[in-house]
């Protein structure tokens, strides 16, 4: 990090900041805010969040699961869709009627491979 707290990569030129706190934009600016293939992310949409700096950064696609005895419960963030392979490298279709959390069996899917993907 430099002395200004900025990541490897980004400079200050590239920050973007509303403000000095979290108190500068309403939540509904800050969710038409969308980051295009942020740098250290995956390529993507990505939604935006503002740090106790009033910096605006993107969101990281965070997924949390559960495993129970005979499945697997990926809970993942408003916004994002569910796609699922049978093989890591795909292809990926989309779960249409994935309501988060999702249940995935190991019953009938004893091998599954889940991505998110952003509804915008």
């Amino acid at each position: 990090m430099d002395p200004l707290g900025s990541k490897v990569g980004r400079t200050a030129a590239t920050k973007c900041f509303i403000g000095h706190n979290q108190a500068g934009p309403t939540a509904a600016q800050l969710s038409r805010i969308r980051f295009a293939n942020p740098g250290g992310f995956s390529p993507g949409l990505y939604s935006a969040r503002i740090t106790s700096t009033g910096e605006v950064v993107p969101v990281p696609r965070i997924v949390r699961y559960q495993r129970n005895m005979n499945s697997l419960v990926p809970n993942r963030p408003e916004g994002y869709r569910l796609m699922t392979a049978t093989n890591v490298a795909g292809p990926y279709s989309l779960i249409t009627n994935a309501i988060s959390p999702y249940t995935a069996s190991y019953e009938s899917d004893p091998q599954r491979f889940f991505i998110t993907g952003n509804e915008n």
